[in-house]
């Protein structure tokens, strides 16, 4: 048996086609959280749901929210970070994680303080050149930037002509 460990990642994502609100009102049954907390979970940020658990464990995450009409990622935990090796205790403010319904199943949610973070960027950007460019001098708002209004149409007017008034003989004088 694999001793790989995984991380359960939500960021409120749900399936093609599920009603956000139902899933919404699945996933906050399913953890028995509160409506704060499940405005955590569906923030569209990544919310670390479980931590370094095992293949079976992951999986049973997954049917589960996708149960209930949501997405979840499983991220491989690296060698380095699984379970074995010591880890610094929570912060003094950390709940509990929450436990799921079923009375056999110890699932549940990580503390809030538990979130993911990005992996580090291995290779710096590559240098951009922006000595070109400056800004513009003077008094001058987004308004001007605005491309001017379109040319009005000139009327054909090839079919007028000029007439002379009375007491005009059409000569000059």
């Amino acid at each position: 048996m694999s001793d790989a460990r995984f991380d359960i990642l939500f960021a409120g994502e749900t399936l093609p086609g599920a009603n956000p609100a139902e899933v919404r009102r699945r996933v906050q049954a399913l953890f028995k959280v509160s409506d704060e907390a499940a405005e955590r979970l569906f923030s569209g940020k990544p919310i670390a749901v479980k931590r370094a658990v095992d293949a079976e464990t992951s999986r049973r995450y997954d049917a589960l929210f996708r149960d209930a009409g949501a997405l979840v990622r499983i991220a491989p935990v690296p060698a380095e970070n699984q379970p074995g090796r010591p880890v610094p205790p929570a912060g003094p403010h950390t709940p509990e994680p929450a436990s799921i319904g079923s009375g056999d199943s110890q699932l549940g949610l990580a503390p809030e303080s538990d979130t993911p973070l990005e992996p580090p960027v291995s290779a710096a950007p590559p240098p951009i050149d922006l000595s070109h460019l400056s800004l513009v001098e003077g008094d001058w708002s987004l308004s001007d930037c605005a491309p001017p209004p379109p040319p009005l149409a000139v009327p054909d007017i090839e079919h007028l002509g000029l007439v002379p008034t009375e007491g005009e003989t059409g000569r000059g004088s």
